[in-house]
């Protein structure tokens, strides 16, 4: 019987020291670097007279730390019209803060030394580092739209009269 309570103890024992190991890891848990699940995509809208007039925020899920192309081709053909206005991507800006724990105190001091705003020319899946718990809200996608100028000669057809051409008679000499 004494065998039986002692091992019961030894068992209470081990389960408190692994709760307590896990109440300590909760207070670091911010500093530890980890995949990114979710990323906010901000969408602005300009007008034709280069006014920024609109906005919106969309929470996107990422699969293994990379948004693919369908994923932003999506986002883009969701959000092209307002109001019944067409609009077109005139640019897309990623934000990935994927500095380390060394790396924080270089950043602090020069700001201009590390690239974390990228300019995207073309739509392509777009691969977000990983990145320390506590900075994971600072990874964004920010598009950029621009009013199309609507013509209203955009339907018309320009039609083009073929004729024949007839030989010239010449003279002979």
């Amino acid at each position: 019987m004494e065998l039986e309570n002692y091992e019961s103890e030894n068992e209470e024992f081990d389960m408190n020291w692994m709760e307590e190991i896990e109440e300590d890891s909760k207070i670091y848990n911010d500093f530890f670097i980890t995949n990114n699940a979710i990323i906010q995509v901000y969408i602005y809208y300009i007008n034709r007279n280069n006014e920024l007039f609109d906005g919106k925020k969309i929470e996107i899920n990422l699969t293994n730390n990379i948004l693919h192309k369908n994923d932003i081709i999506e986002i883009i053909r969701k959000n092209m019209f307002v109001d019944k206005k067409k609009y077109r991507l005139m640019s897309m800006l990623s934000y990935n803060f994927d500095l380390n724990n060394n790396e924080i105190k270089k950043y602090h001091k020069n700001t201009n030394s590390f690239e974390l705003l990228n300019i995207h020319k073309n739509i392509s899946a777009i691969n977000y580092k990983e990145t320390i718990n506590f900075f994971k809200e600072l990874n964004d996608l920010y598009l950029f739209f621009v009013e199309t100028k609507s013509n209203t000669n955009q339907n018309k057809t320009k039609r083009i009269i073929l004729k024949k051409k007839r030989k010239k008679k010449t003279r002979k000499k």
